[in-house]
């Protein structure tokens, strides 16, 4: 072997070294339960492992990830001040893909490059036991409340009613003349609201007090489908569009149609309501071995970052008129299906709400370990 065909093997030896060491050490980074992200100066993600990924939700699809997409949190003159030698160390709350607490842990990498690592440890069992009793308490008292508010709307409503119904009456017995036309006329439109609010409060307080979930094994998209059916006048309305794509034969869960049907009616409504005259809503599926995940997104006016994490809590609204419980009660529906519920939001762009639910055969299997 002469002394070039040696240098040759030599160099190919070593390039079989760094790819055994490259392996293992990926291998590392796949085993463990961390998030480790790798990103430059500018934000751009330079790599990031499988636990990274699952943590925040994203996926590599060939296009270039920017840190400010996934962790906004996180804003560039914190990222320079890392890359450029001062390790960070923070806690956030983050909704999407799902309700989480993390600890982000930021240090510079050594090299000529400024790139920094980010270290991401999801805390979420450590907080959820104390987090689940405070908020358990709180929507407790606030369910007590509203139901205490509802009945007592109700007494006055049936006594205006029976007065109504007494006034109809003693028309009916009157002397026809045109202002008693139109004062029955006015009595009867009386009449038909108050026997409207009296529904509104009866389903409002079957909202406060779901019966016990009546599971069976459905398709997830069947309660969404006669959900945008009863709102499809509605939508025409508003010229808002429905984009559909669903996976061809999605796996069964075993759900609530009714409960389900009252969530979807939720997270349609308020997509509606983000909404100008022409807008979209997007609804698309996807699953895995364990789980069938929901996504509905709308081209509204989106939620402040701010605002984001506590929008699934009970009397927090984001609207002027909103009373704050339509989507805590969208939370518990999808708990009560051992399911998890997230959001992502961007102000001015949209909103996607993210739905996963247990499939059947895991269900079954949660609910015999209980």
């Amino acid at each position: 072997m002469n002394f070039k065909e040696d240098k040759i093997a030599k160099i190919i030896r070593a390039n079989k070294r760094l790819s055994r060491e490259a392996s293992r050490i990926e291998g590392i980074f796949r085993s463990i339960k961390e998030g480790i992200i790798l990103t430059d100066a500018g934000g751009d993600i330079l790599y990031a492992n499988a636990a990274a990924k699952n943590i925040l939700g994203f996926a590599e699809d060939g296009q270039i990830l920017t840190l400010s997409k996934i962790l906004p949190q996180i804003d560039s003159v914190e990222l320079r001040l890392v890359c450029g030698g001062t390790a960070s160390q923070r806690e956030f709350e983050i909704a999407y893909p799902e309700h989480r607490f993390i600890k982000v842990f930021m240090t510079p990498v050594d090299g000529e490059k400024e790139e920094a690592a980010i270290i991401i440890s999801d805390l979420t069992n450590e907080r959820i036991s104390a987090r689940d009793k405070i908020e358990s308490e709180k929507i407790a008292s606030v369910l007590k409340l509203a139901s205490g508010v509802a009945h007592e709307l109700g007494n006055p409503i049936n006594s205006i009613s029976i007065h109504l119904q007494l006034a109809l009456k003693t028309i009916a017995k009157m002397e026809q003349s045109p202002n008693l036309s139109r004062l029955k006329e006015s009595v009867e439109i009386c009449s038909k609201e108050v026997s409207r609010l009296d529904g509104i409060i009866k389903h409002f307080l079957k909202a406060l007090r779901p019966a016990r979930p009546d599971f069976a094994e459905i398709n997830p998209l069947a309660p969404l489908a006669e959900t945008l059916k009863f709102l499809q006048n509605e939508l025409q309305d508003l010229n808002i569009k429905i984009e559909i794509n669903t996976e061809n034969s999605l796996p069964s869960i075993l759900g609530d149609t009714n409960l389900l049907k009252q969530l979807y009616f939720n997270l349609i409504k308020n997509a509606m309501e983000a909404m100008d005259l022409g807008g979209i809503i997007k609804i698309g599926t996807s699953f895995d071995d364990n789980f069938v995940k929901i996504s509905i997104s709308d081209n509204g006016c989106g939620i402040d970052q701010d605002e984001i994490t506590r929008i699934f809590e009970p009397y927090f609204t984001t609207k002027t008129d909103g009373h704050g419980l339509g989507m805590m009660i969208a939370s518990e529906i999808v708990k009560s299906h051992g399911g998890s519920i997230g959001i992502d939001s961007r102000k001015d762009e949209g909103t996607t709400i993210m739905l996963s639910f247990p499939r059947k055969d895991k269900r079954i299997r949660e609910i015999m370990a209980e």
